[in-house]
């Protein structure tokens, strides 16, 4: 399926804003959240920085009640 987008356009005709679905809007920021953190994963191995079990993280983001 291909998305449909609408730009906006200045006086000269330049494109200055693009309109797209929220669902691809969403699957955007889904992408961009895991790409930051994949790069974070990268740079904290570069410095040498130990890693986290799964399941300690996930407590991290999710206490447990």
């Amino acid at each position: 399926m291909t998305e449909q987008v609408q730009f906006v356009v200045n006086e000269r005709g330049e494109r200055i804003a693009a309109i797209i679905s929220v669902e691809v809007y969403e699957k955007m920021l889904e992408k961009l959240g895991n790409a930051e953190a994949i790069l974070a994963f990268k740079q904290a191995r570069a410095f040498g920085e130990p890693g986290t079990p799964a399941e300690k993280g996930v407590d991290r983001i999710e206490p447990s009640s």
